[in-house]
This record gives structure tokens, C-alpha cells and sequence, in this order.
């Protein structure tokens, strides 16, 4: 689950602290909107005991914000 965790803050380029089900999260307001939306849906999509992938959280990070990652698109040369 730290791994997740881990991978959403790399990739919304945010820093989360988490007790149980409850999370601080720092970044920018756009970053923080996004990082809150997505464990939101992700604790909705799971709510059935569903355990998640690290290739599916990137998924979802990919399906609910290809622009936002910016440490993986880096401008051509």
C-alpha cells in the first residue's frame, strides 16, 4: 500500500501523509485536487475488498491525468 502511496506522489509530484484512511497532502492546488480525487475513486473502486496493482494505479493516474506527469515527459530534443 506504501508503494501506491509512493507511486502517486512521484507522479502528481505532491507528498502525502497517511493515518488509516485519513490524508494530508501537500503540492501545489492543482496537484493536491488531483491526488484527493484519485484516492477518492480509488477507495470507491476498492470498496469490495479489491486489491490494487502498481500497473493499475498507474492506470488510473494515466486515465485521470496524462498531462500532469511531469517527471516522465520530458521535452523532445
Amino acid at each position: 500500500y506504501n508503494q501506491h502511496i509512493q507511486q502517486i506522489e512521484s507522479y502528481l509530484d505532491v507528498k502525502i501523509h497517511q493515518r488509516s484512511n485519513h490524508f494530508q497532502i501537500i503540492g501545489k492546488r492543482s496537484a493536491i485536487n488531483s491526488a484527493r480525487d484519485l484516492i477518492l475513486r480509488l477507495y470507491h473502486d476498492t470498496k469490495d475488498n479489491q486489491t490494487l496493482t502498481a500497473h493499475q494505479i498507474n492506470l488510473y493516474l494515466q486515465e485521470e491525468h496524462p498531462v500532469m506527469n511531469h517527471k516522465m515527459s520530458k521535452p523532445a530534443k
